[in-house]
């Protein structure tokens, strides 16, 4: 004999009373649906515009364009910068970690402030690529 002789089977049924689960999966309308799975599938191919770069954040901190307060930013729109320049600083727990560029190319937009707090992975910079 099994552990479970002499249970009633209606102890053991985990399913919803009634036809509920089904109507629960018609609820989302097509519509909904195909929004649905563009946006999974923009989060996970994670698309960069028409060929362009997308400078991230390496960490969580405060981003800095300029090397310290009253200096030149690093770079501006339409600067021109070669792999490994430093872009800009993130600061964290008092410790500046430079953003240095990947490739050669032109920033064409920065897309976040002086001095302010950015998130793991957000874009800081976008930068038209010259190869």
């Amino acid at each position: 004999g099994g552990i479970l002789d002499g249970w009633p089977v209606e102890a053991l049924d985990l399913a919803p009373p009634g036809p509920g689960g089904v109507e629960v999966e018609e609820t989302v309308s097509e519509e909904e649906a195909e929004l649905l799975s563009s946006i999974k599938i923009t989060e996970e191919a994670q698309v960069e515009p028409e060929g362009k770069l997308i400078v991230r954040s390496p960490m969580v901190g405060v981003f800095h364009r300029r090397p310290g307060p009253g200096k030149e930013p690093f770079v501006e729109v339409g600067t021109q910068v070669k792999e490994g320049d430093i872009l800009g600083m993130i600061e964290a727990m008092k410790v500046l970690t430079e953003v240095r560029a990947a490739e050669e190319g032109i920033v064409e937009q920065i897309m976040v402030e002086d001095g302010q707090p950015v998130e793991y992975g957000q874009g800081l910079m976008l930068i038209r690529p010259l190869r």
